[in-house]
């Protein structure tokens, strides 16, 4: 994100400081921190909602979910190779 701050869109560029400090695409790779992440969203939310909650499918579809991404991952991985600018 620092290597390519002027090319990110404004409103990320003024979060993306704030995003490296905290490390939050770090806590992504974790449960605990995607819990933490949905409740903000939930707490900036226009109206209420509760998508922290979507952590309690994830935990219980875990294994079939990696499954499933495993398989997807590389597929994505080529389809951007030879659709890439």
């Amino acid at each position: 994100m620092r290597e390519n701050h002027d090319r990110l869109p404004p409103r990320l560029q003024s979060a993306a400081p704030v995003m490296i400090e905290r490390d939050w695409l770090r806590a992504y790779a974790h449960i605990e921190g995607l819990e933490l992440v949905l409740r903000g969203m939930s707490r900036r939310a226009k109206r209420e909602v509760a998508l922290h909650e979507a952590t309690a499918a994830l935990r219980e579809h875990y294994t079939a979910l990696k499954s499933d991404f495993e398989v997807f991952f590389p597929q994505l991985v080529q389809f951007a190779s030879r659709n890439s600018m």
